[in-house]
């Protein structure tokens, strides 16, 4: 006898007026129509010599030509030996696949590429690309395609950020920028940026914010023998690193990375090498003066056995070398040493380090601004100097790094020694 199939029609399993009960429609697939009239579908059939029935879904959401596209799927899984979950699988709506091509995705790439490449300097920067991008950015427009985010959707983002944070909102947006850009490029887009700084990005914002981007703040030069005074009597290494700093004007991460094995003390010199600058270009010698040369016998006692670094911390049994003091903890000698005023914003290690030299030569010196670049360790720019300046002024960086050791010390009259010199 021929198998009966398709037994019902729409106009029936559409109807209003059916009695509660089972009807078949055939191989396999029941319609269940309920006591308060409710409809759903069931798939019936043996399983391990018993009777077994699977719920396929709502008549609401599943029409009679659905459902029975439904069960015959799940009539060749039955011949195939499905088991009773394996059925329940093919019954589970299958979730959109999100399209992977998101703002998150590309941002993931772009991190992956700067890690990877030798030209990018700080890995500590690559950790502040991840930490705000997650924090501020993700939870925004993470989800979304670059070509499908908006002004709107960049100024929702930025505008918490926009009065309290200057920089980290400044920093955000050209990160932001940097991957809309490079996924435009992927996909071929010829899409606007928006995350560029433009008028109606800065209209949404309220204002040109990103030209009051503020600087590292520094305590005044004059208040600086004060605080090394003040310095001097605390005995922790995040003091002593600060100080060193302060005498060598050494960025952050050069001091805090600084390596025994870059130190002559025989020469009163560091030598930091090419790959640890900012400018991965050119190693910077610095001379050391008085006060710099008793830190480095000073942490010399402490040192053990093993020890790379100068100023480590969490040095150990487990850990000989020791790993770098962490930004944080500076600032916090510096805070503690050097309050800022109530309501204002702290000052920090490297605007005191460098931006206080910087002010001291210029005020108090007659030092030129050539020997003072070369002891901050910047670049030269203009090709006229660098053709006919052929050393690194080392021995003029000698007797200005003597004045403002001596200066921070209080000795008198030592801001007015003079340079009148030609840097050159």
């Amino acid at each position: 006898m021929a198998e009966k199939f398709n037994l019902l029609s729409a106009k029936f399993a559409a109807s209003d007026n059916s009695k509660a009960g089972s009807y078949a429609d055939g191989r396999n697939l029941y319609l269940r129509v309920g006591a308060s009239g409710s409809k759903s579908w069931v798939f019936r059939w043996h399983y391990e010599g018993k009777p077994a029935e699977l719920g396929v879904g709502p008549f609401a959401k599943l029409g009679l030509a659905a459902a029975r596209e439904k069960a015959g799927e799940l009539r060749e899984a039955v011949a195939l030996g499905a088991s009773k979950e394996a059925l329940k699988q093919l019954i589970r709506p299958k979730p959109e696949q999100p399209d992977e091509r998101t703002f998150k995705f590309y941002a993931e790439l772009v991190i992956k590429q700067k890690t990877a490449s030798p030209k990018y300097r700080s890995k500590k920067a690559l950790g502040q690309w991840t930490q705000t991008l997650t924090r501020y950015v993700f939870p925004t427009i993470g989800h979304k395609r670059p070509g499908e985010i908006t002004v709107g959707d960049i100024a929702t983002v930025l505008a918490p950020l926009w009065e309290t944070k200057v920089e980290t909102a400044t920093r955000l947006r050209q990160r932001m920028e940097t991957i809309i850009d490079y996924a435009l490029a992927v996909e071929d887009s010829d899409s606007n940026n928006p995350a560029k700084w433009s008028e109606r990005l800065k209209i949404r914002l309220g204002g040109d914010a990103e030209k009051n981007v503020q600087h590292h703040k520094a305590v005044p030069y004059r208040d600086i023998p004060g605080l090394m005074a003040t310095l001097r009597a605390k005995d922790s290494t995040s003091a002593m690193l600060l100080r060193y700093s302060i005498l060598t004007v050494a960025r952050s991460g050069e001091a805090r990375g600084l390596k025994w094995a870059e130190v002559n003390m025989a020469k009163r010199t560091v030598v930091i090498p090419a790959s640890r600058m900012k400018n991965k270009k050119v190693a910077h010698r610095i001379p050391l003066n008085d006060e710099a040369v008793e830190i480095l016998d000073a942490m010399a006692t402490r040192r053990v056995e093993g020890q790379e670094l100068v100023f480590a911390s969490g040095v150990g049994p487990a850990k000989p070398k020791g790993v770098p003091l962490s930004d944080v903890a500076v600032a916090k000698a510096l805070r503690l040493a050097y309050p800022a005023p109530e309501g204002e914003r702290p000052f920090t290690p490297h605007g005191t380090a460098r931006s206080s030299f910087r002010d001291w030569v210029a005020n108090e010196t007659n030092y030129s601004p050539e020997v003072a670049e070369w002891a901050l360790a910047h670049i030269q720019t203009d090709k006229v100097v660098k053709a006919y300046q052929r050393s690194d002024l080392f021995d003029k960086r000698v007797t200005l790094m003597a004045a403002w050791g001596n200066y921070i010390a209080g000795k008198a009259n030592i801001s007015s020694i003079v340079n009148s010199k030609s840097a050159y």
